[in-house]
């Protein structure tokens, strides 16, 4: 269950039965007092599966409850040992269950081999991390569970990436990779993109070109809702994008209208990125599907989608001649449908 009450200023002083009136009258509820439990966790998809199977968080308070902070119950399981570096986020932990260790490593020891002190945790001790010192966190036989704190709060998705880091994600979505190398941001734009959109699709080979006034009008129409872009580097190199809508009849489903990568980046597996980072949004907004419509002869994008199924472990089911009447010369459109997905099918996914 969840239960909201209104709650006053703490910069005010006021007198018992003047608090219970203003309460009562609704006048200065500026703060919500929220109480969640488990399930309340578990039924807005906030408990996240590390990718490296160590531990699972349960989310209590995140960035949409406007507190500041992030309140969360991570479990470790026993015998692991996590590898953490929060370049991005302070945190501050407790232990209250199990027993563990927490190794601190060198600075700049990019093998994380060099550990420059050792800490035995118990229940009953806290810890902080307040200079983002790199660490390996070790849960003994009895596995160690803990509450943390993390400022700024996290969004509700996030897990380590390859550096042991939380990746930013921001209001709508911003989550930066490294990829063959390269630096690639996916973005939720918030602006009209639809002259770089019509850009990359000139760019791609076989994907039906629309005129700048189709991308433009949807990206301005849907803005974030509807279309991610990946750019590389500070540059900020336009290098591929993926434009669809939720339809109004089943909000759960977003579909994908057109997904493409520039000429010069296909192959480093963009597309599939495209589609977990717009997926992972989406999820935290309700969906559960993803739909596309693919012809028989577009090898492409079959093994782009049925991929993407596999990398994130749900189903993908083709409905045959989904779209017949398209013309002269245009083959029938399958419909793809990818799910159901929840949180923790993107933590586990793999490139």
């Amino acid at each position: 269950f969840t239960s909201s009450i209104s709650a006053l200023p703490h910069s005010r002083c006021l007198s018992a039965d003047t608090q219970e009136q203003a309460i009562k009258n609704n006048n200065d509820c500026i703060m919500n007092f929220n109480v969640r439990d488990l399930e309340d966790v578990r039924a807005s998809n906030d408990i996240q599966y590390s990718a490296t199977g160590t531990w699972e968080s349960r989310r209590y308070f995140l960035d949409k409850h406007g507190l500041g902070f992030s309140l969360h119950h991570t479990i470790l399981y026993p015998n692991t040992k996590t590898d953490i570096h929060y370049l991005n986020h302070t945190e501050g932990v407790f232990i209250f269950k199990g027993s563990g260790t927490i190794h601190l490593l060198q600075d700049n020891d990019k093998q994380r081999k060099q550990i420059k002190k050792s800490v035995p945790l118990s229940v009953g001790t806290a810890y902080s991390l307040d200079k983002h010192e790199a660490h390996i966190l070790e849960a003994h036989a009895d596995g160690l569970e803990v509450i943390c704190a993390f400022n700024p709060p996290l969004k509700g998705t996030e897990d380590h990436d390859e550096t042991h880091v939380y990746h930013t994600v921001n209001e709508t979505c911003c989550v930066q990779e490294t990829i063959k190398g390269k630096t690639i941001s996916f973005e939720t734009p918030e602006s009209d993109v639809g002259s770089i959109m019509y850009r990359i699709a000139q760019e791609s080979q076989g994907l039906e070109e629309n005129s700048v006034y189709c991308y433009s009008l949807l990206s301005k129409k849907f803005a974030h809702h509807g279309c991610m872009v990946a750019f590389e580097g500070a540059e900020r190199n336009p290098v591929g994008f993926v434009l669809g809508f939720r339809p109004v009849d089943k909000t759960n489903r977003y579909f994908v209208w057109q997904i493409g990568v520039s000429k010069h980046y296909q192959g480093m597996g963009i597309g599939k990125r495209l589609l977990h980072h717009l997926s992972q949004y989406q999820c935290g907004n309700g969906v559960r599907y993803l739909e596309a419509t693919v012809t028989p002869s577009n090898t492409a994008s079959n093994k782009l989608f049925t991929g993407f199924a596999k990398s994130i472990g749900v189903d993908c089911v083709a409905t045959e001649n989904y779209l017949t009447d398209l013309g002269e010369g245009h083959e029938p459109e399958h419909l793809y449908t990818i799910g159901p997905f929840a949180n923790n099918n993107f933590s586990a996914s793999t490139n």
